[in-house]
């Protein structure tokens, strides 16, 4: 009965320890992928940056209404408002490369050069953190994939990352990530702490019974062998006539 009760607290903190030592590993992963994700918008809204000083420099060339149009007010803490700040700065660009094509001197100008140079520059950089994020978001999700890992994922609402891909349109296609409900979390280890205290006092109140029960047993078999040698000490002083 004590080694099963032994056996049965370790088994569960160790439970405890692998659930606690494997949400860690989740988490890690997980704020990597949102760290990439996060470059991706910081290197983004520069590129949209960089594009609206472009229209401002073409805006004193050729027809500019239409340019002063596209404006970018956008929240760029948002996947929608990242995508749609994409959309409108890739318009501004297609723009500005036609009024560039239509005068010379603007194309010529050493502002434009530069920012057209920043730009591109940008570009190739967005492109390397979008292929960094995609390796990050499948470590992520085999790691989360993986039995009996899944049970933890599951448990703490860890999803599985959605990848960075370019629609045929030539659209940005990035889902929300999101992982781990605080709440839930905070609830969960609660419960656990509380099923831990539960857990010890119902051990510390059987391994008192059980060496209760063995004090009893051994002041019986005391009782009894103290009887035991009290009879024959009488047998031997009173021998048979």
């Amino acid at each position: 009965m004590k080694m099963d009760l032994l056996l049965s607290i370790a088994i569960f903190f160790v439970m405890i320890v692998w659930a606690i030592v494997n949400y860690n590993k989740l988490w890690t992963y997980a704020e990597t992928v949102r760290s990439r994700r996060a470059n991706i918008l910081v290197a983004t809204k520069k590129r949209a940056d960089l594009a609206q000083r472009l229209v401002d420099i073409a805006r004193n060339y050729g027809d500019h209404e239409k340019l002063a149009q596209l404006k970018i007010s956008e929240d760029m803490t948002t996947i929608a408002g990242m995508a749609s700040v994409n959309h409108k700065t890739n318009l501004m660009l297609n723009q500005v490369a036609s009024l560039a094509m239509a005068f010379p001197e603007l194309k010529a100008n050493e502002t434009f050069q530069h920012l057209m140079s920043q730009i591109a520059s940008i570009e190739n950089e967005i492109m390397n953190r979008r292929e960094s994020y995609n390796v990050d978001v499948a470590s992520y999700n085999a790691f989360r994939a993986g039995f009996p890992r899944v049970l933890v994922a599951n448990a703490f609402q860890f999803e599985p990352a959605p990848y960075y891909e370019i629609s045929e349109e030539g659209l940005d296609v990035l889902s929300e990530f999101r992982t781990g409900d605080t709440a839930l979390i905070s609830d969960v280890f609660r419960r656990a702490s509380d099923r831990a205290q539960d857990f010890g006092a119902y051990a510390g109140q059987k391994l008192a019974e059980g060496q209760r029960r063995l004090k009893e047993q051994q002041e019986r078999l005391e009782s009894e062998r103290r009887s035991a040698d009290g009879s024959a000490d009488s047998s031997a002083s009173n021998p048979p006539a």
